[in-house]
């Protein structure tokens, strides 16, 4: 919960993730289109299967380019969250 400015985390919260390590990827930029974007889906997959500590954040971009890439990716259980991509702040 966010409250002038500040994050509240429940204790709850604070105890699942304490010995989590996140990441935040984010692919976009049509440079990434074709096998670059395959070479992270590749990478993705390395970190994931390394330590049941990681978590994944990944807000997939619209582009079908990105879509095509990542839909028939299975990470392991919990170890990849795909979302929606985060609105534009100008």
């Amino acid at each position: 919960m966010v409250k002038q400015g500040k994050v509240r985390m429940t204790k709850e919260f604070q105890e699942d993730t304490k010995d989590r390590v996140f990441f935040l990827v984010t692919t976009h930029r049509r440079e990434n289109f074709g096998e670059p974007m395959q070479n992270i889906r590749l990478a993705l997959e390395k970190i994931a299967g390394t330590s049941e500590k990681f978590q994944i954040i990944f807000p997939l971009h619209p582009n079908p380019s990105v879509q095509k890439t990542f839909k028939d990716f299975v990470p392991q259980p919990l170890a990849i969250i795909f979302t929606d991509r985060a609105p534009t702040i100008i």
